[in-house]
């Protein structure tokens, strides 16, 4: 989320789902300004759900991903995470190419991937299916470092306002650090 909060220039706070079987796996909520018509803020609530694509897997990326979707539904909105540890080179096109006509209910599918040139850190994410559109057109990238993005301050907790104000108000209670997760090791 740290990665994707780049991309739309919003903050997320993550709850991890308290029923752990059932989907999805991770709640990312934002909170909105009220628009004209509204009295007060607004919640947006992302469903994330997570599966891991690992080195030894027999099928590409894109196989695994129609296995782990094939005959489930999730909510209209959801999103799906791929986190690939493999350490050879994906090219994101055959992924894209992988996924069109996938029968599914999720909204958009991304991949976290390490970049392994470069520094310690250094990471990607790319939605590789958006439902009803043509990803050529709204493709989403981004490629940044795990260290370098923990550096950056996160607002700790919304200020409780009942909805009755205008604007999202904080409580500044210093900077909180998010464990990210680290690149499996062979065994």
């Amino acid at each position: 989320m740290l990665g994707y909060s780049q991309l739309t220039n919003t903050q997320y706070w993550l709850r991890e789902n308290p029923q752990k079987h059932l989907a999805p796996d991770i709640f990312a909520v934002t909170f909105r300004a009220p628009t004209p018509e509204q009295k007060g803020v607004s919640r947006e609530v992302m469903e994330i759900e997570v599966c891991e694509y690992d080195d030894h897997a027999t099928t590409d990326i894109a196989g695994h991903i129609r296995a782990k979707l094939k005959d489930k539904v999730y909510n209209q909105h959801t999103f799906l995470l791929c986190y690939t540890h493999r350490k050879q080179e994906t090219r994101l096109i055959d992924v894209i190419e992988g996924l069109k006509g996938i029968k599914t209910s999720v909204r958009e599918i991304w991949l976290l991937y390490h970049l392994h040139n470069g520094p310690k850190g250094n990471f990607g994410i790319a939605r590789v299916y958006l439902r009803d559109a043509d990803l050529n057109t709204t493709n989403l990238l981004y490629q940044g470092n795990y260290l370098e993005l923990m550096k950056i301050p996160q607002r700790e907790m919304v200020h409780v306002s009942k909805g009755l104000t205008k604007d999202v108000q904080f409580n500044p209670l210093g900077v909180a650090y998010v464990p990210l997760p680290r690149i499996k090791k062979k065994k």
